[in-house]
């Protein structure tokens, strides 16, 4: 099978922008942090977090706090 080389073709914007829809990272400031309430749902949140981060060029942390895990934007 042959495969035709074609130019000119628009790369498709990142995939970053799911997390719109649930987080408020896109929103978020330096110095700016979101509680998310439960350990499950608080270690999704990290893990869309980081990936928006990765993806964005942006840098995130979190730590467990009382009843969930809060995420700040570090840089």
């Amino acid at each position: 099978m042959a495969f035709q080389i074609e130019h000119g073709i628009a790369l498709p914007p990142a995939k970053s922008d799911i997390y719109n829809s649930r987080y408020p990272f896109p929103k978020m400031a330096v110095g700016d942090s979101i509680f998310v309430l439960g350990a499950r749902a608080g270690r999704l949140a990290r893990a869309a977090a980081y990936a928006w981060a990765k993806a964005n060029g942006k840098k995130m942390r979190s730590t467990s706090v009382d009843g969930g895990i809060r995420i700040w934007r570090v840089a």
